[in-house]
This record gives structure tokens, C-alpha cells and sequence, in this order.
């Protein structure tokens, strides 16, 4: 299904170069018709140590193991001129030596193993005639040649007069083709076409997943005699033909590159997402999440109010005429040399779109500021982490977060695990901790069908539940301390833990603390107020539980940080006034 999915997006796009693939080259060698080097086009571009060169249509990128396999007219500077970089360390450049001479001999074999029909070609010739001539690293004396010699990019060739590299010239183009649409042997039904074809026994790696291997890694792969059956070996125990393994490793490596708009990450997730053809939607998708792969947070109040508008657009008309497109999204985690598919969602624009809108309809909860829109995704899984940081996040849960986003399903309970640990530890129920354990109690009783009442977005002094109103008493008695220790409480630092779990073992100590709090508050009327709120809260409890549910402590906290914040809203118009 996502192999179709991806390959259906290539034919979309009109891709038909199955030898190809687009890559980044740093240096293009130009050469006149006799092999002369002319001169060195530098097509880095970027600011700093951070330079990324120009992509270009080149053969597509050898596997390269343990073994020598040269990329055919472009490669490093080991392989076209074999010379170790001098970016390595001198250790590795005594071990590396003697491999140098096998790698460009490799290089110069393939030139001649596979271009031999076109040898006689301007280009092909020039490029032979200047790496076998006397003059080969002449280029070292070049101002580029330092930072060619550093190894830390790939090289080309150009003719002088040419637009295109000589791997792009008609000729060598027509080989490459002819040569990637032979068979390899015998031909099996192509799972992801159905055509007959000769299968792809290894196939390419895809880059760009963060927490994977700098080389790449694969979805496909059989690369262990465990994991032949009946016989078969590597790819063919799923045949797969090389034209489909060419199309969908296009399609997502380009979905994958440094600069793409189409992926963004959700803790040690990979989230791409494409549409079964070229839409709007697939540029903006990643701002309904507050951040793409890469970008920094949104933080203007022109990119926050846009995101609600964005997921509000099929019913404004915006993606009328794309809201019917079918829609896709593939989280990519890594798993040592292979990608684990963490979830995957096929549905339209308008179903994709929905579910995010009620994604942030659930979410939603006061805040006491002025804003209240909807919040970026990373910042919200942040306070789920230890330090706030995206590594320390518990294992899986980012995925499962953004499959119950996308799916429409109940948030999972480890979620509300993770808020409350948050809580306890850090003794802070802060507002994206508030809202992500709202949300997993209101998703949980919408979806159950549940007839009870459940924590809102903001106070709700009708809510009867044991917890809610625990949760409210607790912030009106430290309230109360605050108020009658000169704006000093550490009720909350010393007994919240306690409290959220064991009421019975914390609250009648803090009733009893509470009648000499109020005996310190001078303004006899805020005294009258205090007691009248408690007595309110008290109406639905007739006894301090001895423990409460997970879901009754997410409640607590929903329940604490409602009264806080709205004492604070109190506050802020007073001091105003």
C-alpha cells in the first residue's frame, strides 16, 4: 500500500528516468574537447561551515558496503582521483592508502565497462583523456582545490560549452536508460505494479530520517539468510521491480531532502506526507503542527492566528477544489540499518484536515494569556520531557501521539501517564500539561460514549467529580496560605504529590492549617469569600477518598489548574483596577 502510494505520486509527477536520481554536486570539473581542465565550478550556496551544493541528475548512487563500487562520472575525490581526503585523520589515512588506487580503478572500469558504445562521445572522451593523462590533480593548484581536496562532497564533469554535465549528455543518458531497463535475470510479478519485470535484489537507501544512519537505511530489505524462505534470496523473497524501487526511493528521498516542506518531526518520528498529486496542502500541512522539519517555531501572532484558518480552510473554500484528493502520511522511525514504519494514514484532505481541527478543539484550555490559539506540536510533547528536551521523551510516545491526531482515535493512556509524572516531579501544572491531560479525558469520553461530565476548557463550577473538585480545593487552600504568609505558599511543593494520589493522608492536615491561615488574613471580606469557595467545593465531597484513578488524578490537576488560572484572571483585573 505505501510502496503504491509512492510510486502512483512518480508517474504523477511525470517521472520516467529510471537510471537517474537528482543529487547534491558540490564541484563540476570543466574540460575541453582534448581533456584540459579549464576551470572549477563551485555550486555551494549557503552561509557559514553550512554549504549544500547544486542537484543535479546523475546515475543513480552505487550500495556501497565493505566492497570498492564507483558512482559512474561522479563520485569523491577517492574514487574519481584516488587520493585520501584531507579532511581524514591521519590514522585513517595510513589505513585507507592502500584502497585509494582500487577505488579509482574501479571508477575509470565502470567508465569503460558501461559507456563502451559511447565512447567516442565529446564528453566521455574528455573525461578519460584527463583522468589517465599526466595532468590529473592539476587541479590542486586551483583556488578551489583545498576545498575539493577536503573530500567533504561529490565531484563532477562538464564539457566547456555545455549546459548539463557530461552524465546528462544525450548519449550517456540513453546508455544509462537502455542499461537500467535490461534484465537482470529471471522476471517476477512486481508486487507494487503487477507488471512482470526483473527484481530489484538490493534496494536503495532512503536518507533524511532523523536518528538513522548517516548512509541511509531501508523499508525493504532481506539482508540475512533468517530471512530467505523457500529458497529465495534477498529481494526476491518480495519482489519488488526496479522500476518501482526506482520510483518510491525517488519520491521519498526527495520527500526526506534537507529542504523539504513535506516532513516534520514528532520526537524520534519522521513524519512525511504527500498528496496523490502535487496540492497546496502539502506545503502547509507542517504549519497546522506549528513547525516543520528543521524551521523554527512560529511565534508571530500572524503565524499563530493562521493556523486555526488553516484548519479551518476546507469549510471556507480555500482546498474546495482539493478537498476530495487523497491524502497520505508515513512516520519513519529508525531501527538500526532499516526504517520501522510507525504508523501510516491514508485518507482525504478534508478527513486528514478534520481530524487535526478536532485535534485542537481538545487541546484547547485556558490559559490566562491573551492569545489562545492553538499551540505547535513540539513545544506541547516538550513538557511531557525531562528538561524539556525533544531526546527525553518516553520511548513511542510522540507516534502514538500523532497516530491518535490522525486517526481520529483516543489519546494513549501512557500520554496521560507522562503528563502527570510531569506534575508530580516538577510540581508545575503548567498550560500544555493541563491541556494535554483535558484532552486525553475528553477524547476518552466522546469516543466511549460516555454520559458523564467532563473537565471543559476552562472552571466549571458545576463539575461534581471527587477529583475535579479536590484539584479545586487544593489551589483555593494554597491560595489561602499565600494570602496569609505575606505571598508565600509551599503547599504545592510539599504536598501536591500526595494530595493528586492519597487525599485522605493530606487534606485533613491542611483543613486544619487552613483555620489559622485565615486567621493571619487582615481583609476580613477576602475571608468571607475564601470560606464561601471551599464551602461550594465541599457541597460534592462527603468523605476525602483514600486514592484516586489515574483518570480521577487527571482530573485533579485539570481541576487545580482551572481554579488557578482563573484566581490569576481575578487577580490581573484587580491589580488593574
Amino acid at each position: 500500500m505505501i510502496l503504491q502510494r509512492l510510486v502512483e505520486r512518480f508517474e504523477s509527477e511525470g517521472g520516467t528516468l529510471s537510471g537517474y536520481q537528482r543529487k547534491a554536486i558540490d564541484f563540476v570539473f570543466v574540460l575541453d574537447g582534448q581533456g584540459q581542465l579549464i576551470g572549477i565550478d563551485d555550486t555551494r550556496s549557503g552561509a557559514g561551515k553550512v554549504k549544500r551544493g547544486r542537484e543535479f541528475d546523475v546515475p543513480r548512487e552505487v550500495t556501497r558496503t565493505a566492497q570498492v563500487a564507483a558512482n559512474l562520472l561522479w563520485d569523491n575525490v577517492e574514487y574519481v582521483f584516488g587520493i585520501v581526503p584531507a579532511g581524514k585523520k591521519a590514522s585513517a589515512k595510513r589505513n585507507q592508502q592502500q584502497r585509494t588506487t582500487a577505488r579509482r580503478n574501479a571508477f575509470l572500469d565502470r567508465m569503460t565497462a558501461e559507456l563502451k558504445s559511447v565512447s567516442s562521445d565529446a564528453g566521455v572522451a574528455a573525461v578519460r583523456s584527463f583522468l589517465t593523462g599526466p595532468n590529473a590533480l592539476s587541479w590542486r593548484a586551483h583556488s578551489f582545490g583545498p576545498d575539493v581536496e577536503d573530500g567533504t562532497g561529490y565531484l563532477s564533469f562538464r564539457l566547456d560549452g555545455d549546459t548539463c554535465l557530461v552524465c546528462e549528455r544525450p548519449a550517456v543518458r540513453q546508455t544509462v536508460l537502455a542499461n537500467a531497463g535490461a534484465s537482470s535475470g529471471a522476471c517476477y510479478p512486481c508486487l507494487v505494479t503487477g507488471q512482470l519485470e526483473s527484481v530489484a535484489r538490493l534496494h536503495g537507501a532512503i536518507k533524511g530520517v532523523y536518528g538513522a544512519q548517516s548512509s541511509g537505511a531501508r523499508i525493504v530489505s532481506f539482508n540475512l539468510a533468517a530471512f530467505n524462505s523457500f529458497g529465495r534470496e534477498q529481494g526476491l523473497n518480495a519482489p519488488v521491480g526496479t522500476s518501482a524501487e526506482f520510483a518510491y526511493l525517488t519520491v521519498l528521498n526527495r520527500l526526506l531532502a534537507r529542504e523539504s516542506r513535506q516532513k516534520l518531526r514528532v520526537g524520534d518520528s519522521t513524519v512525511v506526507f504527500w498528496s496523490e498529486k502535487p496540492t497546496k496542502v502539502e506545503t502547509w500541512f507542517a504549519d497546522l503542527f506549528g513547525i516543520a522539519d528543521g524551521a523554527e517555531e512560529a511565534t508571530t501572532p500572524e503565524d499563530t492566528q493562521s493556523i486555526p484558518a488553516l484548519y479551518a480552510a476546507p469549510w471556507t473554500g480555500v482546498f474546495q477544489e482539493e478537498s476530495e484528493l487523497r491524502f497520505f502520511v508515513l512516520g519513519l522511525s529508525p531501527n538500526a540499518a532499516r526504517l520501522s514504519i510507525r504508523f501510516w494514514h491514508d485518507g482525504t484532505v478534508r478527513q486528514i484536515l478534520d481530524r487535526v481541527g478536532q485535534h485542537f478543539r481538545d487541546i484547547e484550555i485556558a490559559s490566562g494569556q491573551a492569545s489562545g490559539q492553538p499551540r505547535a506540536l513540539r513545544r506541547m510533547l516538550r513538557c511531557l520531557a525531562v528538561a524539556g528536551k525533544d531526546d527525553n521523551l518516553p520511548p513511542n510516545l510522540a507516534g502514538q501521539i500523532m497516530n491518535a491526531i490522525l486517526g481520529g482515535t483516543p489519546y494513549p493512556w501512557t500520554l496521560l501517564e507522562a503528563a502527570l509524572i510531569r506534575c508530580r516531579a516538577e510540581r508545575s501544572i503548567s498550560p500544555e500539561r493541563a491541556a494535554w491531560i483535558k484532552a486525553v479525558l475528553v477524547r476518552q469520553t466522546r469516543l466511549r460514549g460516555g454520559a458523564g461530565q467532563e473537565v471543559g476548557v476552562s472552571l466549571d463550577t458545576s463539575n461534581p467529580n471527587v477529583g475535579y473538585r479536590l484539584g479545586r480545593l487544593f489551589a483555593v487552600l494554597e491560595r489561602i496560605q499565600w494570602h496569609a504568609q505575606s505571598k508565600k505558599s509551599n503547599i504545592r511543593e510539599r504536598f501536591y504529590g500526595a494530595a493528586s494520589a492519597h487525599p485522605v493522608v493530606v487534606f485533613p492536615q491542611l483543613m486544619k492549617l487552613k483555620n489559622h491561615h485565615l486567621a493571619k488574613i487582615e481583609n476580613r471580606g477576602q475571608v468571607v469569600n475564601l470560606e464561601k469557595e471551599i464551602g461550594e467545593i465541599l457541597e460534592a465531597i462527603d468523605h476525602f477518598p483514600s486514592h484516586l484513578t489515574l483518570e480521577d488524578q487527571g482530573r485533579f490537576a485539570v481541576g487545580y489548574y482551572h481554579e488557578r488560572t482563573e484566581s490569576f484572571a481575578h487577580t490581573v483585573v484587580n491589580d488593574e483596577a
